[in-house]
Parts: structure tokens; C-alpha cells; sequence
């Protein structure tokens, strides 16, 4: 699915009371090399900030509530890592992934990971290898 805009999907229903987690997606176009001036994370938390007023409501309209213990994984996946790497660990305090395809990091109950297109798929291809391979494929 792709949006144009910000949405919330929501696993559960919505009965009013705070969310235990929150996961956010910020998907970018491939091969964009400008996000050092048009910083995602910046954008993601952002709105993780104005999920966390209580003012952002549901498809439905209703509120999406949050409180002091709500954890939020923020995912923003990008190709231009390299050329934004530096800033991430610089001003960001972000750590590298084991295989360099990544960076993370978690502060308080906010864990943030920046990922390449390339990370994405070949942890699917090691994730179900065996899987494959045992169908076949």
C-alpha cells in the first residue's frame, strides 16, 4: 500500500484507552539523495510527536490515545543511507547495523532504524531461505 499522506492503521480496535505500541512507517522514494536537508527521522518523529498529543484520530475519527508508556518503533525506509550515514551517528547518536545496511537507535521506550531497500530484502531472502528451499523455489 502506498499513501500520500500520514495515516494510522491500526491492529486493534480503537476502545479509548492508550495504546501499548505504536509502529511507524516512513517510506521514501528510492534513489532520493536529499535527506540530509529533508531529514526523515526528523519527519517521523515529528509525527510520532502529534500522535502523542492525543489529537490524531483513527480512520474512523476517533482519537488515537497514547500516555507515558506507549512504545513507538519508528521504521524509515530509504536508499541514500550512505550519503546520510554521518549525520545519523553524528548529531542523532545512531549506531551502524552489524551488516552496514542500517543504522538504529533507542532512547527511552522510542526505538528508531533507518533501513536501505537492499537490507529489507536480503533479510527476507535469509529469513526464508530454508523455507524455499525446502518448497523448492
Amino acid at each position: 500500500m502506498l499513501f500520500d499522506k500520514s495515516i494510522a492503521l491500526l491492529e486493534t480496535q480503537n476502545d479509548g484507552t492508550a495504546y501499548d505500541t505504536i509502529v511507524i512507517f516512513e517510506l521514501k522514494r528510492p534513489m532520493r539523495d536529499d535527506l540530509a536537508t529533508n531529514n526523515p527521522v526528523e519527519q517521523i518523529i515529528r509525527y510520532m510527536t502529534k500522535i502523542k498529543t492525543n489529537t490524531v484520530t483513527d480512520k474512523k475519527g476517533r482519537i488515537i490515545h497514547t500516555d507515558s508508556h506507549t512504545k513507538f518503533y519508528l521504521y524509515v525506509v530509504c536508499d541514500a543511507l550512505d550519503k546520510y550515514r554521518n549525520e545519523l551517528a553524528d548529531f542523532n547518536n545512531f549506531n551502524e547495523t552489524i551488516d552496514k545496511l542500517g543504522m538504529f537507535r533507542m532512547r527511552d521506550n522510542v526505538y528508531i532504524e533507518v533501513l536501505t531497500y537492499d537490507k529489507i530484502i536480503n533479510d527476507a531472502k535469509k529469513r526464508n531461505k530454508i523455507l524455499f528451499d525446502k518448497l523448492g523455489i
